[in-house]
């Protein structure tokens, strides 16, 4: 979770930066309503993505959707039954990679056994290597991705 904290400053009455004008209430008018971006607004999708490997869920990990050359991307872990949804997608084609969990910071006097994670291939861990895509549209998406060794 992020947790973004904002410090709030006391701001100077429009009378005291423009005494006795109009050009205050016209200068906020124009601030607050702006002249737009002049970009139309972005095409969206909620995606729904399955992961499986030898017919089993992949219930430990994450799912990443990179679109490296727009500089865009999804992210979102699997649940235990081996799906992620992701809101608010942008419309494109994208790399689809899976990703298993970070190691947990090891314990010297307790050290966890070793999970093997060889059900997720080496190559879809990578965004340049992955052979998984994806093209989102408008709407709701669905993929089912089965991993093979």
């Amino acid at each position: 979770m992020i947790n973004r904290v904002f410090q709030l400053r006391a701001v100077p009455s429009l009378s005291a930066v423009f005494p006795g004008s109009t050009a205050g209430l016209v200068l906020l008018t124009c601030l607050l309503c702006g002249c737009g971006s002049g970009e139309p607004e972005k095409v969206t999708g909620k995606v729904v993505i399955q992961v499986t490997s030898g017919g089993n869920a992949v219930t430990a990990g994450a799912v990443q959707l990179v679109a490296a050359s727009e500089g865009r991307g999804a992210f979102g872990q699997l649940g235990e039954d081996g799906s992620v949804t992701l809101e608010n997608v942008e419309a494109g084609r994208y790399t689809v990679t899976v990703i298993p969990p970070a190691p947990l910071d090891p314990d010297p006097e307790n050290p966890a056994p070793p999970v093997d994670y060889s059900h997720i291939p080496d190559a879809v861990r990578d965004q340049t290597t992955s052979p998984l895509k994806a093209e989102v549209k408008e709407g709701d998406n669905s993929f089912t991705f089965e991993l093979v060794h």
